[in-house]
């Protein structure tokens, strides 16, 4: 049975006066006429009022008592969620060409400040990317007729042309970004390291920007942002997956091959790699060789015949940039790879926080009593990198250690809880967690705190750094800042966390976890336990995909697909919430193409273009993905059947529709150029089969009025592109004056 609701506030101020009313016979009788307007009628009316409003504040929960139930179930607010980012840096003077420090926690002016996360050595050098890019169709006409002679010229039987192309020359990310193991010649992203100004002695400007100041390596922050937009090729549920242990980050030796190929120097693997495997934007930190172990190869094809060609780097012909080229680092596949999608690449880049740093700040002095609260002078506080000093007898300050139960520490534990939303510290009472002594002052040694959806900033936004030598720019948007959670928004989160108390361990835990990840807005996850998704068995213990589709902004095809991002925010909620040894996978919906033909008859007094728009409205609702589709209106369930007849259901229920003379459904055909007409059983039924994972998506619709039947075929003319294979690449030639 429902939990009863009761109302105490059953009655209005006019039911209350005309009750009152009522019982004046009985207690006053000599009043005979309280008529509107009479003096004691008016105090009725009054006392009517003042009930009716204390009757209101009376029936609702308070505010406090509301927030005393959370405290009581341990449920805090949750604080404001930072915005996060990169940020590019270089040296303001182009003469400057020393290395210089950037100690964590600097200021990043802007509309909304911002910090460094962590400590960072910038390189006098500019980091310019470029790839080996196939010609595109004008381009490789252009060389086909010197395509033999360059063979002759490099002794080649085979080669692949290709052209020097420089990515993200503004500064900024690319949202389409490229795929360098399946756009370029050689599967290689090469990072050009230029001088401010042409040196004039590259080795030794080399010696003075990567030498080994003492015993500590020299380490180059390079940030990389994947490619968050995916095609409807990397929809797929077996879509190719970067492989970071694939991949290797290289620079030239000064030594050489016989034949004059360049040798490169592995470098050792990441001291930090905050990407989570090029699945996100982030840092990867790499230790350079000695700058004695740092070679330049040739440049310049009147030196070398051969610059540019098969190993070497891509040959740079523009004078200027060439005079300043000093060296090159290099990404690179131990073996072919599938895919690497980036939309940006950037030498001499850190992580920022939208978080500001106090320190030292004197909190107040304790009164010696028990369970005693000391506000801090700011809300949404990082409780990672809070740190609470509370001075003892001699006048020290002496560190407290935070805790998020006081009740299980004994009364000489020298802890406190911190709620991080409301910026407020807790100390114990002697007996759970020591009290400090009376007159004890407390401070906050660093105190980080900010956050909001005010932080997500557009790329270009952040231009400066708090630091003298160095200039900057932002490549990438920063994401990822939230509000500070409600109080309602806390009692809707309730019933959830008293079910599964904030861990993932059934079907629905997993999907309610999954549709409360912050910062992402989902309209639908569905759990297939015992799946695993890339290798598409059914049966594997202990295995849990999620499957995800974001909240759509029209029902249209393409359908909503989960980015990168959103795949890694879930998995990565969820992850931290699953019960130690389940395999947990988030993935998104592969759709399957279909289109529909049908033939139908308007009914008269209708207008024939409103209601054909109507039916094909129709047909995409009931084939969405999400409410209100499918036959339960919460989206057409996963792998289930579609059939053409009842699809001609939903036609014949349209306002307007007078008979569905028939309805064909199409699929891909197997070069997926086109439409192949699905054949009809004996019942003239046609049957689309869906695997688990799999939603339809509707892209074509042709609807005819003619009683002779639906169109037959719908031609698409979308033609898919294939691979070349890796042979030898060589520069194109570039044309001159």
């Amino acid at each position: 049975m429902p939990i009863p609701f009761y109302n105490l506030h059953d009655r209005t101020a006019e039911q209350l006066a005309a009750e009152m009313v009522r019982l004046i016979p009985a207690h006053t009788p000599e009043w005979r006429n309280p008529r509107p307007g009479d003096p004691g009628r008016t105090l009725i009316d009054l006392f009517a009022w003042m009930g009716d409003k204390l009757l209101y504040r009376v029936n609702l929960l308070p505010e406090r008592q509301r927030l005393m139930f959370l405290k009581l179930l341990d449920m805090p607010l949750r604080p404001a969620t930072p915005a996060t980012g990169l940020l590019q840096l270089r040296h303001a003077a182009p003469r400057d060409g020393a290395r210089a420090e950037v100690p964590g926690r600097t200021l990043v002016p802007g509309p909304v400040e911002f910090e460094t996360l962590d400590d960072a050595t910038i390189l006098p050098v500019e980091g310019a990317v470029f790839v080996k890019r196939r010609p595109n169709g004008v381009e490789a006409g252009s060389i086909d007729n010197i395509q033999a002679s360059l063979n002759s010229v490099y002794d080649l039987e085979a080669s692949a042309p290709y052209v020097t192309t420089h990515l993200f020359a503004d500064g900024r990310a690319d949202p389409a970004g490229i795929d360098i193991a399946r756009e370029t010649v050689d599967q290689c992203l090469w990072i050009a390291l230029l001088a401010g100004e042409a040196p004039a002695d590259k080795q030794a400007f080399r010696q003075a920007a990567f030498g080994r100041a003492g015993a500590g390596p020299v380490l180059v922050n390079l940030g990389l942002a994947p490619r968050t937009t995916i095609s409807l090729e990397e929809a797929s549920i077996d879509a190719p997956v970067v492989r970071p242990e694939n991949w290797v980050w290289q620079v030239p030796s000064p030594r050489a091959g016989a034949s004059g190929t360049p040798h490169y120097n592995t470098l050792p693997p990441a001291v930090t790699d905050t990407t989570d495997g090029f699945t996100r934007p982030g840092i990867v930190r790499l230790v350079l060789p000695d700058a004695g172990e740092i070679g330049l190869p040739e440049n310049d094809p009147d030196i070398d015949v051969m610059a540019g060609v098969g190993d070497r780097p891509p040959r740079l012909d523009d004078p200027e940039r060439s005079a300043r080229l000093v060296g090159w680092l290099r990404l690179k596949p131990r073996h072919r790879a599938e895919t690497m999608a980036l939309s940006w690449a950037g030498l001499n880049t850190v992580a920022i926080e939208q978080r500001r740093s106090l320190r030292n700040i004197v909190l107040g002095a304790t009164t010696g009593g028990g369970d005693q609260q000391i506000p801090l002078p700011a809300r949404s506080v990082d409780p990672d990198s809070l740190v609470i000093e509370v001075q003892r007898g001699d006048g020290v300050y002496e560190p407290w250690s935070g805790t998020g139960e006081l009740a299980a520490h004994g009364g000489g534990d020298k802890v406190y809880r911190l709620d991080p939303e409301a910026g407020v510290i807790s100390f114990g009472d002697g007996l759970r967690g020591a009290a400090p002594p009376r007159g004890a002052k407390v401070r906050a040694a660093l105190l980080r705190h900010g956050g909001g959806r005010a932080g997500n900033l557009p790329a270009a936004t952040l231009e400066a750094i708090s630091h003298a030598r160095l200039a900057a720019s932002q490549p990438v948007a920063t994401q990822g800042g939230e509000e500070a959670e409600s109080l309602d928004a806390a009692e809707q989160r309730l019933p959830g966390r008293l079910r599964h108390g904030d861990r993932a361990v059934t079907e629905r835990d997993f999907r309610d976890l999954a549709l409360r990840t912050p910062s992402v807005d989902l309209a639908r996850a569905e759990v297939m336990p015992r799946f695993r998704p890339y290798q598409r068995l059914s049966d594997v213990p202990g295995a849990v995909s999620v499957l995800i589709v974001p909240t759509p902004a029209r029902l249209d095809a393409p359908h909503p697909r989960p980015d990168r991002t959103i795949l890694a925010a879930v998995q990565s909620y969820l992850d931290a919430r699953r019960l130690m040894g389940t395999e947990l996978h988030v993935i998104g919906p592969e759709y399957r193409p279909i289109s529909v033909s049908a033939a139908l008859r308007v009914r008269d007094g209708h207008a024939p273009d409103r209601v054909l728009g109507d039916v094909e409205t129709a047909l995409r609702t009931y084939l969405a993905p999400v409410a209100p589709g499918g036959r339960e209106a919460t989206g057409w369930p996963l792998g289930q059947t579609i059939a053409n007849l009842e699809l001609e259901v939903v036609v014949a229920r349209v306002t307007g529709v007078e008979a569905v003379y028939g309805l064909n459904l199409f699929r891909r055909d197997q070069a997926g150029t086109g439409w192949t007409l699905i054949a009809p059983l004996a019942t003239g039924q046609q049957n689309v089969t869906l695997d688990a994972w799999m939603l339809p998506e509707l892209a074509e619709v042709v609807l005819s009025q003619d009683p002779g039947g639906p169109a037959s075929g719908i031609v698409d003319p979308t033609a898919g592109q294939g691979d070349g294979g890796l042979i030898t690449p060589i520069p194109v030639v570039p044309e001159l004056c």
